[in-house]
């Protein structure tokens, strides 16, 4: 969406066919941080996360991560 990364930072832009809200709290039953919601804070962003990694993030947990993604999108 921004066309460039902050550090490990980066958005996501769902379809308008996602509910950002459920997708966050689904996310959160399978024990994932999904990201931050931006769309609250920038009218530019309707329908974005802002979405971040660590050195301290897995690549088993980057994986399980887009897997959940998938099913739900």
């Amino acid at each position: 969406i921004l066309n460039k990364n902050y550090l490990n930072e980066f958005t996501v832009k769902f379809p308008q066919t996602i509910n950002i809200s459920d997708f966050l709290k689904q996310m959160e039953l399978k024990n994932i941080f999904a990201g931050i919601d931006i769309s609250k804070d920038f009218n530019n962003m309707k329908n974005c996360l802002l979405v971040a990694t660590t050195e301290l993030n897995t690549l088993d947990e980057i994986y399980k991560y887009i897997s959940a993604l998938k099913e739900m999108v």
